[in-house]
């Protein structure tokens, strides 16, 4: 099992750099991530975190917050609230929540009038 998890992984990563898939390898190493770690013990939740920790503030890393505390200075990595995407992945227990029309509809235009609310407050 060791060795099909390693070249999983190793496929997945040479895979996702090749054919330009989200995120390149990285989006590969997110999907093997839940994979290897979806089993809803302890471990599992800490696996999970210290890999999206790694692929998101390590590989992905990009722009990042000054944050000044004092005579400190702390860079926070934006990619890095992607961690918080954890939480109710972790309290998923398997049932498809309240739904009808209007709330599918919502959730559907919620991403794109985000987007256009933060590209407007960004101009002024």
């Amino acid at each position: 099992k060791i060795l099909v998890g390693c070249l999983s992984v190793i496929i997945g990563y040479v895979a996702g750099l090749i054919t330009m898939v989200d995120f390149y390898h990285a989006g590969i190493l997110t999907v093997l991530t839940f994979y290897f770690f979806r089993q809803r013990k302890w471990w599992c939740y800490v696996g999970q975190l210290i890999c999206m920790w790694y692929i998101n503030v390590e590989m992905l890393g990009g722009f990042s917050y000054e944050l000044h505390f004092g005579d400190k200075i702390y860079f926070l990595s934006r990619q890095g609230f992607a961690l918080l995407a954890l939480l109710p992945i972790w309290m998923y227990q398997g049932k498809q929540g309240y739904h009808n029309k209007i709330i599918q509809y919502i959730y559907y235009a919620f991403y794109p009038l985000h987007l256009l609310v933060l590209g407007i407050i960004k101009l002024l």
